[in-house]
């Protein structure tokens, strides 16, 4: 996607992205895995969430792309957005203004718990 934004944006252009909730995060399979504890998406194996859809009659579904998820976690989207080709100008993370959000950046500076407390990302590039 990056790579197809850099080929369609003039030089000195800007580019303006967001996403969330980001695929590690409480509910970064938004629901569409039918699962219903948070981030329980990111702890079972992709294989056997399969099946419990399958068993649940969403027998088309063979990954979790099948779902319309990317499965990219904040590591994810920053390699992503380091091959663009874009340079950054602006990251912004868990923006918001809501208190869980503002928890989530609190805890998310404990190295080990970045990918699963980081439920959005928003930034601005330039070619």
């Amino acid at each position: 996607m990056m790579k197809l934004s850099k080929e369609y944006l003039k030089v000195g252009g800007r580019l303006y992205v967001g996403f969330g909730p980001l695929f590690n995060s409480p509910y970064g399979d938004h629901r569409r895995t039918r699962l219903i504890l948070p981030w329980l998406h990111t702890l079972l194996p992709e294989p056997l969430i399969v099946k419990y859809l399958h068993l649940i009659g969403k027998d088309h579904i063979h990954s979790i792309h099948d779902l319309g998820l990317n499965g990219l976690s904040f590591r994810g989207y920053q390699d992503v957005f380091k091959n663009s080709g874009l340079k950054l100008v602006w990251l912004g993370v868990n923006v918001s203004d809501h208190m869980i959000s503002r928890l989530f950046s609190l805890i998310r500076k404990i190295g080990l718990l970045r990918e699963y407390f980081t439920h959005n990302i928003y930034a601005i590039f330039e070619h």
